[in-house]
Protein backbone atom coordinates (compact mmCIF):
# COMPACT_ATOMS: atom_id res chain seq x y z
CA UNK A 1 0.00 0.00 0.00
CA UNK A 2 1.25 3.62 -0.92
CA UNK A 3 2.40 5.20 2.69
CA UNK A 4 0.42 8.40 2.10
CA UNK A 5 -2.65 6.11 1.11
CA UNK A 6 -1.92 4.15 4.47
CA UNK A 7 -1.34 7.22 7.11
CA UNK A 8 -4.99 8.92 5.35
CA UNK A 9 -6.62 5.61 6.09
CA UNK A 10 -4.33 5.36 9.53
CA UNK A 11 -5.86 9.17 10.38
CA UNK A 12 -9.68 7.75 9.33
CA UNK A 13 -9.63 4.92 11.82
CA UNK A 14 -8.12 6.63 15.05
CA UNK A 15 -11.01 9.06 14.65
CA UNK A 16 -13.35 6.58 15.06
CA UNK A 17 -11.57 4.80 17.94
CA UNK A 18 -10.92 7.80 20.01
CA UNK A 19 -14.51 8.52 21.09
CA UNK A 20 -15.01 4.59 22.24
CA UNK A 21 -11.80 5.51 24.06
CA UNK A 22 -13.39 7.99 26.25
CA UNK A 23 -16.93 6.14 26.30
CA UNK A 24 -14.84 3.46 28.04
CA UNK A 25 -14.11 5.33 30.83
CA UNK A 26 -18.07 5.46 31.56
CA UNK A 27 -19.13 2.17 30.63
CA UNK A 28 -22.06 0.52 31.84
CA UNK A 29 -23.32 -2.83 33.05
CA UNK A 30 -25.54 -4.39 30.25
CA UNK A 31 -27.50 -7.59 31.14
CA UNK A 32 -27.13 -10.53 28.50
CA UNK A 33 -30.20 -10.23 26.23
CA UNK A 34 -31.31 -12.49 23.48
CA UNK A 35 -33.52 -11.83 20.53
CA UNK A 36 -35.50 -14.56 18.25
CA UNK A 37 -36.75 -13.82 14.75
CA UNK A 38 -39.98 -15.67 14.43
CA UNK A 39 -40.45 -19.24 13.13
CA UNK A 40 -42.37 -17.93 10.23
CA UNK A 41 -43.72 -20.92 8.00
CA UNK A 42 -43.13 -20.34 4.13
CA UNK A 43 -44.03 -22.62 1.11
CA UNK A 44 -42.15 -23.85 -1.68
CA UNK A 45 -42.63 -26.39 -4.27
CA UNK A 46 -45.57 -27.63 -1.96
CA UNK A 47 -42.83 -28.05 1.11
CA UNK A 48 -43.14 -26.10 4.55
CA UNK A 49 -39.14 -24.24 5.66
CA UNK A 50 -39.14 -22.71 8.48
CA UNK A 51 -36.79 -20.00 9.74
CA UNK A 52 -34.52 -21.01 12.34
CA UNK A 53 -34.37 -19.08 15.88
CA UNK A 54 -31.81 -16.87 15.12
CA UNK A 55 -30.21 -16.44 19.09
CA UNK A 56 -28.28 -13.03 19.03
CA UNK A 57 -26.24 -13.09 23.01
CA UNK A 58 -25.06 -9.57 24.06
CA UNK A 59 -22.19 -9.87 26.71
CA UNK A 60 -21.54 -7.97 29.66
CA UNK A 61 -18.19 -5.80 28.76
CA UNK A 62 -15.79 -5.05 31.02
CA UNK A 63 -12.48 -3.36 31.14
CA UNK A 64 -9.06 -5.02 31.63
CA UNK A 65 -6.10 -2.59 32.70
CA UNK A 66 -3.11 -4.85 32.21
CA UNK A 67 0.60 -3.82 31.68
CA UNK A 68 2.80 -6.38 29.51
CA UNK A 69 5.41 -5.54 32.70
CA UNK A 70 3.31 -7.45 34.35
CA UNK A 71 3.91 -10.41 36.10
CA UNK A 72 0.33 -11.37 37.17
CA UNK A 73 -1.07 -9.73 33.85
CA UNK A 74 1.13 -12.54 32.09
CA UNK A 75 -0.32 -15.32 34.14
CA UNK A 76 -3.56 -13.81 33.96
CA UNK A 77 -3.39 -13.53 29.73
CA UNK A 78 -2.19 -17.59 30.02
CA UNK A 79 -5.26 -18.54 31.79
CA UNK A 80 -7.42 -16.64 29.33
CA UNK A 81 -6.09 -18.59 26.88
CA UNK A 82 -6.21 -22.24 28.19
CA UNK A 83 -9.88 -21.49 29.58
CA UNK A 84 -12.96 -19.67 28.22
CA UNK A 85 -14.66 -19.18 31.38
CA UNK A 86 -13.88 -15.39 31.56
CA UNK A 87 -14.44 -15.19 27.86
CA UNK A 88 -17.50 -16.76 27.53
CA UNK A 89 -19.40 -15.01 29.56
CA UNK A 90 -17.60 -11.49 28.98
CA UNK A 91 -16.29 -9.12 26.44
CA UNK A 92 -13.44 -7.77 27.60
CA UNK A 93 -11.94 -4.76 26.65
CA UNK A 94 -8.43 -4.53 27.46
CA UNK A 95 -6.60 -1.24 28.46
CA UNK A 96 -2.59 -0.70 28.58
CA UNK A 97 -1.49 1.51 31.42
CA UNK A 98 1.38 2.19 33.39
CA UNK A 99 1.76 1.85 37.08
CA UNK A 100 5.44 1.89 37.19
CA UNK A 101 8.44 4.70 36.31
CA UNK A 102 9.84 2.03 32.99
CA UNK A 103 10.64 3.62 29.92
CA UNK A 104 10.07 -0.03 28.69
CA UNK A 105 5.91 0.07 29.78
CA UNK A 106 5.65 3.07 28.07
CA UNK A 107 6.96 1.73 24.90
CA UNK A 108 4.97 -1.55 25.41
CA UNK A 109 2.18 0.66 26.23
CA UNK A 110 2.31 2.84 23.24
CA UNK A 111 2.50 -0.29 20.96
CA UNK A 112 -0.76 -1.91 22.69
CA UNK A 113 -2.24 1.63 20.76
CA UNK A 114 -0.58 1.04 17.97
CA UNK A 115 -1.75 -2.99 18.02
CA UNK A 116 -5.44 -1.64 18.34
CA UNK A 117 -5.22 0.50 15.74
CA UNK A 118 -3.84 -1.78 13.42
CA UNK A 119 -6.19 -4.29 14.29
CA UNK A 120 -4.05 -6.76 15.48
CA UNK A 121 -3.78 -7.38 18.88
CA UNK A 122 -4.71 -10.56 19.10
CA UNK A 123 -1.43 -11.36 16.32
CA UNK A 124 1.35 -9.37 18.81
CA UNK A 125 0.24 -9.85 22.45
CA UNK A 126 1.61 -13.09 23.18
CA UNK A 127 5.04 -12.63 21.23
CA UNK A 128 5.18 -9.49 23.36
CA UNK A 129 4.42 -10.59 26.95
CA UNK A 130 6.67 -13.82 26.15
CA UNK A 131 9.43 -11.82 25.01
CA UNK A 132 9.66 -9.57 28.32
CA UNK A 133 8.91 -12.55 30.74
CA UNK A 134 10.07 -15.59 29.01
CA UNK A 135 12.79 -15.52 26.74
CA UNK A 136 14.01 -12.28 28.00
CA UNK A 137 14.08 -10.54 23.98
CA UNK A 138 12.39 -7.42 24.49
CA UNK A 139 14.20 -4.85 26.58
CA UNK A 140 13.51 -1.48 24.53
CA UNK A 141 12.42 0.21 20.94
CA UNK A 142 13.91 -1.65 18.58
CA UNK A 143 13.38 -5.27 20.23
CA UNK A 144 9.80 -4.48 20.55
CA UNK A 145 9.66 -2.73 17.17
CA UNK A 146 11.21 -6.46 15.67
CA UNK A 147 9.15 -8.39 17.43
CA UNK A 148 5.84 -6.22 16.51
CA UNK A 149 6.00 -6.50 13.19
CA UNK A 150 7.19 -9.80 12.82
CA UNK A 151 3.94 -10.91 14.58
CA UNK A 152 1.54 -8.25 13.41
CA UNK A 153 3.28 -9.05 9.74
CA UNK A 154 3.47 -5.47 8.72
CA UNK A 155 6.65 -3.92 7.24
CA UNK A 156 9.08 -1.02 9.06
CA UNK A 157 7.58 1.68 7.14
CA UNK A 158 4.01 0.78 8.36
CA UNK A 159 5.18 0.65 11.82
CA UNK A 160 7.08 3.99 11.89
CA UNK A 161 4.28 5.69 10.43
CA UNK A 162 1.94 4.32 12.58
CA UNK A 163 4.63 5.34 15.65
CA UNK A 164 4.56 8.76 14.30
CA UNK A 165 1.15 9.76 13.74
CA UNK A 166 -0.42 12.24 15.19
CA UNK A 167 -3.74 11.14 16.43
CA UNK A 168 -1.88 7.90 17.55
CA UNK A 169 -0.01 9.86 20.20
CA UNK A 170 -3.33 11.29 21.07
CA UNK A 171 -5.45 8.13 21.65
CA UNK A 172 -1.81 7.04 24.06
CA UNK A 173 -2.54 10.08 25.90
CA UNK A 174 -6.34 9.83 26.31
CA UNK A 175 -6.15 6.41 27.24
CA UNK A 176 -3.60 6.68 29.82
CA UNK A 177 -5.84 9.62 31.51
CA UNK A 178 -8.83 7.06 31.57
CA UNK A 179 -7.02 5.38 34.66
CA UNK A 180 -7.82 8.85 36.18
CA UNK A 181 -11.18 8.10 36.28
CA UNK A 182 -10.58 5.04 39.14
CA UNK A 183 -7.95 4.28 41.98
CA UNK A 184 -6.08 1.17 40.33
CA UNK A 185 -3.08 0.14 42.63
CA UNK A 186 -2.56 -3.63 41.18
CA UNK A 187 -3.02 -5.41 37.93
CA UNK A 188 -4.86 -6.71 36.41
CA UNK A 189 -8.00 -4.82 37.61
CA UNK A 190 -11.53 -4.96 36.06
CA UNK A 191 -13.81 -2.32 35.44
CA UNK A 192 -17.29 -3.73 36.14
CA UNK A 193 -19.66 -1.20 36.46
CA UNK A 194 -17.86 1.72 36.81
CA UNK A 195 -16.33 -0.17 40.07
CA UNK A 196 -12.43 -1.72 40.42
CA UNK A 197 -12.52 -5.21 40.86
CA UNK A 198 -8.59 -6.26 41.82
CA UNK A 199 -8.07 -9.66 41.16
CA UNK A 200 -4.61 -9.50 42.25
CA UNK A 201 -4.91 -11.39 45.47
CA UNK A 202 -6.67 -14.06 43.83
CA UNK A 203 -4.08 -14.55 41.16
CA UNK A 204 -1.60 -14.58 44.13
CA UNK A 205 -2.56 -17.41 45.86
CA UNK A 206 -4.98 -19.38 43.35
CA UNK A 207 -2.84 -22.54 41.52
CA UNK A 208 -5.18 -23.82 39.38
CA UNK A 209 -6.12 -21.99 36.88
CA UNK A 210 -9.68 -22.83 36.31
CA UNK A 211 -10.63 -22.64 40.11
CA UNK A 212 -8.81 -19.04 39.52
CA UNK A 213 -11.13 -17.74 36.69
CA UNK A 214 -14.24 -19.39 38.73
CA UNK A 215 -13.41 -17.49 41.39
CA UNK A 216 -13.30 -14.10 39.20
CA UNK A 217 -16.37 -14.67 37.53
CA UNK A 218 -17.26 -14.66 41.33
CA UNK A 219 -16.44 -11.51 42.21
CA UNK A 220 -17.86 -10.28 39.13
CA UNK A 221 -21.23 -11.16 39.62
CA UNK A 222 -21.05 -9.70 43.24
CA UNK A 223 -19.94 -6.07 41.90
Amino acid sequence: MNIKKYILLLNMIVAMIIPNVVQAAHIQHRHNTTKYTHTIPLKKHAKKLYLKKAKTIQKTEIIEYFSFLCPRCYRFFLMNQHNNVLNNKYKIIQYHINLVDSELSLIAGYNWIMAQVLGVEQKVMKPIFEGIHKTHTIHDYETMKKVFIKYAGIDEDIYEATWDNTLVKNLFVQQNNILQNYDINNLPSLIVKNKVVDISNILDHCTKNKICLNNIVKMVKRV
